[in-house]
C-alpha cells in the first residue's frame, strides 16, 4: 500500500493549507518552510523553482553541486487530524473506496510530517477507533502506511456519534480536520457540524466508486446495502436510472452546499481517479493542499 518513493519525494512539497494561524497550538514549535526569518534551523530540503535563493546552502553547493535550501522552526505546530471512514459501505469499488481512503490518508500524513506539523490518523465508524498518533517527525511516515495496512473495514456508519465523541474527546482542540468518506450515513450532517462546531480548520474529500456515480443498468437487479447486508430486488430501466440520477445530484448539492455555508472545503473524488491528480490538482484547486 505503501505508495512509491517519486510519489512520496514529491508530496514533500506539498503543504496542508492553514487559513488561521490562531489553530496552532500555545506550546512547542512547528517547523515550517518559511524564508527570511531568523530563527532555529530545522532541517535541509531540496530547491524547487520558486524558492528565495537567499535560503540556499551554498556551501552544500559548493560540496556537492546539489541545490537544497535551509528549513527554519516556526512557533507554532498544527494538529492535523486525518479522520478515515473504515464503515462496510467503503468495502466497494476496483479499488475499493477503503484501500483508496487508507492510501490517501498515508500521503496527506506524510505531506503534514514533512511540514512538520503533528498528525493522528483516526478509523470512523459507528465510534472513533484506535488513532495512529499524535505523530510530528518526518521518519514516521512509514509506521503510518504501516500501521494502515493492518487496518480492516469496520462495522456499520454513524459519523454524527462518531465524530461527536471524537471532538468531545482528544479532538477538542482546534486544528486542521480532513475527513475522507463517502459519506452514506443518514448522520452524515451531523457529523459535519461536530467538524465545524469547534472552529476546525476542516476540509471534505467525498470518496465515491465510479459505479455510484454512473449506476449500470439492467432489467433486474439485486441490490445489497453493505452497511446492514441486507438486498433489495429492484427492476432497472431507464425511468429509475433517471430518479437515481436526480437524488444523486440533490444529495450532492446538500453537501456542497452545507460546506460552503460553514467554511469547510470540499472535494468529490472517484476511486478510478488517480491520487496523483486527486493531490496536485483536485485538492490543490480546492485549497486543502497548496
Amino acid at each position: 500500500m505503501r505508495p512509491a518513493a517519486e510519489l512520496l519525494s514529491r508530496c514533500e512539497r506539498l503543504r496542508i493549507v492553514t487559513r488561521n494561524r490562531s489553530h496552532a497550538l500555545g506550546y512547542g514549535v512547528r517547523r515550517t518552510r518559511r524564508r527570511g526569518i531568523s530563527l532555529q534551523f530545522a532541517d535541509f530540503r531540496e530547491y524547487v523553482p520558486g524558492d528565495d535563493p537567499r535560503q540556499v546552502d551554498w556551501n552544500v553547493y559548493g560540496r556537492s553541486g546539489n541545490l537544497v535550501v535551509k528549513q527554519f522552526e516556526d512557533e507554532s505546530r498544527m494538529d492535523v487530524h486525518v479522520l478515515v471512514d473504515v464503515s462496510r459501505s467503503m468495502d466497494f469499488g476496483t479499488p475499493s473506496k477503503f484501500d483508496t481512503a487508507r492510501t490517501l490518508a498515508g500521503l496527506l500524513g506524510h505531506i503534514a510530517l514533512a511540514g512538520f506539523d503533528r498528525v493522528v490518523v483516526v478509523p470512523i465508524d459507528r465510534v472513533a477507533g484506535a488513532a495512529i498518533g499524535p505523530l510530528s517527525a518526518r521518519e514516521q511516515s512509514g509506521h503510518v502506511f504501516q500501521s494502515l495496512n493492518r487496518w480492516s473495514v469496520g462495522g456499520e456508519s454513524d459519523l454524527g456519534r462518531a465524530l461527536a465523541a471524537y471532538i468531545n474527546g482528544v479532538g477538542a482542540r482546534p486544528g486542521v480536520m480532513i475527513l475522507i468518506s463517502d459519506l452514506m450515513t443518514p448522520t452524515w450532517e451531523a457529523g459535519l457540524r461536530e467538524l465545524v462546531r469547534g472552529h476546525h480548520q476542516v476540509a471534505i474529500v467525498h470518496l465515491l466508486a465510479p459505479e455510484e456515480v454512473f449506476p449500470a443498468g439492467g432489467e433486474e437487479l439485486r441490490l445489497l446495502d453493505r452497511e446492514s447486508g441486507k438486498t433489495v430486488e429492484v427492476h432497472v430501466d431507464r425511468l429509475t436510472l433517471d430518479a437515481y440520477a436526480r437524488r444523486f445530484a440533490a444529495w450532492i448539492g446538500a453537501i456542497e452546499r452545507f460546506c460552503h455555508k460553514h467554511g469547510a472545503r470540499y472535494a468529490r473524488a472517484n476511486t478510478d481517479q488517480p491520487l496523483e491528480n486527486l493531490l496536485f490538482d483536485g485538492l490543490r484547486r480546492r485549497g486543502v493542499l497548496t
